[in-house]
């Protein structure tokens, strides 16, 4: 299993260009996600790469305030409220 997990995180570096030693990663997944795993272990693993966690919070006023932008432009409040619950 871990074999294949860093095939795969080397291809993915391969196919994005990653260059050795000069990468830096942002990462809001949680690490239960097996994409995070790959991106925020593996990878930087395999290229010395570092990795900032960022809060589990962080995405949440950004992606709430672009929704209300969106339904507001849209004309559809109900979207918000079923998000907001």
């Amino acid at each position: 299993m871990v074999v294949q997990l860093i095939w795969i995180a080397k291809m993915c570096g391969r196919s994005t260009k990653w260059r050795y030693g000069t990468e830096v990663i942002l990462s809001y997944l949680p690490l239960s996600h097996v994409a995070a795993q790959i991106v925020d272990i593996y990878c930087p693993l395999l290229y010395a790469a570092s990795v900032y966690f960022a809060q589990p919070d962080a995405l949440k006023v950004f992606l709430l305030s672009s929704i209300l932008v969106s339904t507001d432009e849209a004309k559809a409040p109900g979207i918000c409220a079923a998000l907001l619950t």
